[in-house]
């Protein structure tokens, strides 16, 4: 579990206001959430830092305020280990693998000569190509492999010693064997399989518990997966194969490479094979340099304005899954996956697509025992948004609320949307709570206590001995709009819950106030209807009712759908700290005083 993440002096964070107090489990996917210009990016340069081996690897213009004499540092508490990167040191590139995926999209510059002679330049936007595999080793085949030289060889004549070039053939059978065989070959446990071959005795149970070891019998267990063969058949096929491997050690590990390869391209391909979506597919793409010619595998893209937007966004977000997780899988090492600047800017579709690549990389990584931390930033609220599918993920909101809540303004809220509308007695409550404590209601309403309590008690809900300021709607209301005023006044000691619910009763209040001037006939009407958008369309019939009250029914008809074990003020303080929608807020608070005198 990655309990902590500290930034010090990258980009926007310098030496305060820095750590993270996280929790992240392995192997969930974990949402950042904070509000544009918090430092998401930042947080993503960060971890762009630690690629190189040493120290921290970053440029003049990262440094928080550009200042060369700060000391830019990463530090992340990983199950209470602390780990630290900075200028003299690595010591996260040792403990985990780090990738970041973002918006790669770079302008480039192209020059012509015109037909005048004259150089003209101009943009392009360029996607860099992705390298899925660095290097693609040398093509080997099995034809070394020779049964009739292999008999020659071996001076044991009397055993049936059969033909295995199909099975290393197998590159699935090949990996799964190389890692046991490399085992095997540093022990000194092959001197009674020489013995054996320069012997003239068949293969019996007596040999095999002779030459068995841990090793021999994990070679023994890969080859009877694929081989539907006798115990001891199978111990004369591991004999042959460790000898053949023993005395074709170098050969034996480019094979296994080259297999690797082939069995890590197909399993990118099958990402790829939605024929009618995918026009860009990874290829094999010569590259020359001063040292050598080779070939990599990876995405050489167009210009960007010659392939659809969706398709680039999804394509490079799949290439460089597979690029992270191909070099994972050959260091073997737990991953740290940042994703920035990806979830936000994607259609509906496609940001279920992403999720399902996620996803598979994810079981792909769980299935390999190895913890990946998936990291994705963004300034969306993930509970609002249907098309985040995960089965199940974490939310973490950086710009944290830090101010005390109130349990019991959250807890009515929470009762109210558990009670039993099938039962008549908790339907009625449903209906006090909702037309006399949520919306304005020119009534008021008292609620009995010891009742109240047990319903809390049955739906788990938070409360404590202050409950009783809140048990008359207008006590309720009065705390509710002293909230809203604290807000508004740019005070700290406001509650977002109770700033949304008394947002909601002074618009309603504000359009009953205009609907009694202009027809008092109407107002009952208007206060029997349910839900706050409901109730401005009925008025809107009758007077002029404000756009900007339908605008913030995001922020007052949010807090009805807050949930016991989450963070809901922080969720709601994400959009109440923002400045434009504070003054909105004002705006119409100043209204609501002015009907009042």
């Amino acid at each position: 579990m990655i309990k902590s993440i500290q930034i010090k002096n990258i980009r926007g964070f310098g030496e305060i206001n820095n750590k993270f107090e996280l929790n992240l489990i392995p192997n969930k996917p974990c949402f950042l959430v904070a509000p544009n210009g918090f430092g998401k990016s930042s947080i993503a340069k960060a971890f762009n830092c630690l690629g190189n081996r040493n120290r921290i690897d970053i440029k003049i213009e990262d440094i928080h305020k550009k200042n060369e004499d700060l000391i830019p540092e990463v530090t992340i508490n990983i199950s209470d280990e602390v780990f630290t990167t900075n200028n003299e040191k690595n010591e996260i590139l040792k403990q985990v693998q780090v990738t970041v995926i973002n918006n790669s999209i770079l302008p480039k510059v192209k020059k012509r000569k015109t037909a005048s002679g004259f150089n003209v330049q101009s943009a392009e936007i360029k996607i860099p190509d992705i390298n899925i595999i660095d290097k693609i080793p040398e093509k080997l085949t099995t034809d070394f492999y020779k049964i009739t030289a292999i008999k020659r060889t071996i001076n044991n004549k009397n055993n049936d010693w059969i033909s295995i070039k199909d099975l290393i053939g197998n590159s699935k059978f090949l990996i799964e064997v190389y890692n046991c065989l490399e085992k095997f070959q540093k022990k000194t446990s092959n001197k009674n399989i020489l013995e054996f071959l320069n012997s003239q005795e068949k293969i019996n149970d007596t040999i095999y518990e002779k030459i068995k070891n841990e090793e021999f019998e994990n070679i023994v267990s890969v080859i009877l997966n694929f081989l539907k063969i006798t115990k001891l058949e199978a111990s004369l096929t591991a004999i042959q194969l460790i000898w053949i491997y023993l005395n074709n050690i170098e050969l034996f590990k480019n094979l296994f490479l080259y297999n690797v390869y082939i069995e890590n391209k197909k399993f990118a391909e099958s990402f790829f094979n939605i024929d009618s979506w995918f026009t860009l597919r990874p290829k094999e793409i010569i590259v020359k340099d001063k040292k050598a010619t080779y070939k990599k595998y990876g995405i050489e893209f167009p210009n960007a304005t010659d392939i659809s937007n969706g398709e680039r966004d999804v394509t490079v977000f799949l290439a460089s899954l597979l690029s992270s997780y191909f070099n994972l899988n050959s260091q073997k090492k737990d991953i740290i996956l940042v994703i920035d600047e990806v979830f936000d800017y994607l259609d509906d579709s496609n940001l279920i697509v992403v999720q399902y690549f996620l996803n598979k990389f994810i079981e792909k990584c769980t299935s390999l025992g190895i913890k990946i931390y998936p990291i994705i930033l963004t300034h969306l609220d993930t509970y609002y948004f249907s098309n985040y599918a995960f089965k199940d993920f974490n939310v973490f909101y950086l710009n944290k609320w830090r101010a005390e809540k109130d349990i019991n303004v959250e807890s009515l809220i929470i009762l109210r949307n558990s009670l039993n509308k099938k039962d008549s007695t908790e339907k009625d409550l449903y209906q006090k709570l909702s037309k006399h404590f949520l919306h304005f209601h020119t009534d008021k309403f008292d609620i009995e206590k010891e009742s109240f309590v047990e319903y809390l008690k049955k739906y788990k809900c938070l409360h404590n001995s202050k409950i009783e300021n809140i048990l008359k709607s207008e006590n309720f209301k009065a705390s509710c709009l002293e909230s809203l005023k604290n807000y508004v006044e740019n005070k700290r000691n406001y509650e977002p819950v109770s700033v949304c619910i008394g947002l909601r009763i002074i618009v309603e209040e504000i359009v009953y106030s205009k609907l009694f001037e202009s027809n008092p006939s109407l107002c009952t009407d208007f206060l029997n209807v349910n839900e706050t958008i409901k109730k401005l369309n009925y008025a809107n019939n009758y007077i002029n009712v404000s756009g900007d009250y339908y605008l913030l029914s995001t922020i007052y008809n949010e807090v009805l759908h807050i949930k016991k074990d989450q963070d809901n003020n922080s969720r709601l303080f994400l959009k109440l700290d923002n400045i434009f929608i504070k003054e909105i807020i004002k705006k119409i608070f100043f209204e609501y005083r002015s009907i009042l005198q």
